[in-house]
């Protein structure tokens, strides 16, 4: 039987999608299908790699990869998961225009073992000036 995505990581995905920008519509068609095929949890996050159709039509490489941590936005989804002083991040990971990988870290917590209540939402994203 495939698993299903977890209430966080379905929020954190829908929320990262949500950009009206060219590939995005192609991204949302892909995770109306998307399964599980395997989670990896790391201690201090996860992996979750994902299965979509492979009739759904592809983002053209201008979207970017990965889609999140300050990649090629001012603005990221972050999470506050109870448990968790410090919150977490997240990473999604495209293969040839399909979602393959979503990534989940803390920035200073062990991630708990269960994660029952999180608020996901879009936070700024603090840059490091290049020296």
């Amino acid at each position: 039987m495939t698993e299903r995505l977890s209430a966080l990581e379905r929020a954190v995905l829908d929320l990262l999608l949500s950009r009206e920008e060219d590939g995005y519509e192609a991204l949302r068609e892909q995770l109306t299908t998307a399964e599980v095929i395997a989670r990896r949890m790391t201690g201090a996050g996860f992996f979750t790699d994902l299965g979509v159709s492979q009739d759904a039509p592809r983002a053209p490489s201008s979207v970017g990869n990965p889609l999140g941590h300050g990649k090629a936005h001012e603005q990221d989804v972050f999470a506050d998961i109870e448990g968790m002083e410090h919150g977490a991040g997240f990473v999604l990971w495209l293969e040839d225009g399909q979602i393959s990988t979503l990534e989940g870290f803390s920035y200073a917590d062990a991630w708990p073992e269960e994660v029952t209540a999180f608020d996901v939402r879009w936070e700024k994203v603090n840059r490091v000036a290049d020296s």
